[in-house]
């Protein structure tokens, strides 16, 4: 049998695991792994392994040492992820598992091919809602990517509607819920979102200190190279 097949047939495992194939692929893989006990074989391992890992307690952050943990890479999930980790079970014993984006993430935990998620609202107040239990929390700040040929008034009016929006959530949380609730597709309220998770704030100025210590953690853990200074990235 063609190496493509088996190529092709375990890549759709670990995904069919992860997110879910098409119904197409999913009746090709099933009829490959009756005529293929090669594939069949390693079906039955991969099983028996997420069954040894289920099996595993996860209760506290030191529990998650060499435990997968899945996140999207080079997001603030990934980095967030690691920065609980490391202090927890140490750099050497920190796992992490590429799983996409939060709603691939979600799947993956409700279906049990990921023992342990980094996520964002609104996936974790509908994790809570559906029965998962939190680890470790953490907050991060968020960027604004704009482009470098704004003038300065126009940045301060970008910057001046975004706290005027702030003014707003923060006013009524729950009139604007809706609109992070809807990822979760139905499967939660606005009027379930946790307020604790969630944190509006009017806009800060990157300094150049935060930046150099960002910046080098991510270069100490080869996720950048570290060629571009502040003053090329960041602007007033």
């Amino acid at each position: 049998m063609s190496d493509n097949l088996h190529t092709r047939a375990q890549q759709l495992l670990a995904q069919s695991l992860i997110e879910g194939i098409a119904p197409a692929d999913d009746a090709w893989l099933r009829k490959h792994l009756e005529d293929c006990p090669e594939c069949r074989e390693h079906a039955a391992a991969t099983n028996d392994l997420l069954r040894a890992l289920r099996a595993v307690p996860i209760e506290v952050p030191r529990d998650l040492a060499d435990i997968p943990v899945m996140v999207q890479e080079l997001t603030g999930s990934h980095y967030t992820a690691i920065q609980m980790l490391e202090s927890a079970v140490g750099r050497e014993h920190v796992s992490i598992q590429n799983g996409g984006l939060p709603q691939a993430r979600y799947a993956a935990l409700k279906n049990g091919t990921a023992r342990a998620i980094a996520v964002m609202e609104p996936f974790i107040s509908l994790g809570l809602k559906e029965g998962a239990h939190i680890i470790a929390a953490s907050f991060y700040r968020g960027g604004e990517v704009i482009s470098p040929d704004l003038t300065p008034e126009q940045r301060k009016a970008f910057y001046d509607a975004e706290n005027q929006a702030v003014d707003l959530i923060n006013g009524d949380f729950y009139k604007f819920a809706h609109h992070v609730t809807a990822h979760a597709k139905g499967a939660l309220k606005p009027t379930e979102l946790l307020r604790a998770f969630v944190h509006y704030k009017h806009v800060d100025y990157y300094d150049a200190a935060t930046f150099a210590r960002a910046y080098d953690w991510m270069k100490e853990r080869g996720m950048s190279e570290g060629q571009s200074q502040h003053a090329a990235l960041v602007v007033g």
